[in-house]
């Protein structure tokens, strides 16, 4: 019964960079998503955008 439940939990823990950057409506959203499809399995690809996502975003600059 645990395996169900790790099956179910890992797309979620995988993904998780992007989902906390679309809930915090970043602006690099889809290239943090794309990233974490090609880099989220290395500990340190993750982590990274993990971190990058959970950054705010800097304010748009006036000209």
């Amino acid at each position: 019964m645990e395996g169900f439940f790790v099956l179910i939990a890992a797309p979620f823990v995988y993904f998780a960079p992007y989902i906390l950057a679309r809930l915090r409506e970043k602006r690099d959203a889809e290239k943090i998503g794309m990233l974490t499809l090609l880099l989220g399995w290395t500990v340190i690809g993750w982590v990274g955008l993990l971190v990058w996502a959970s950054r705010n975003d800097p304010p748009p600059q006036r000209q």
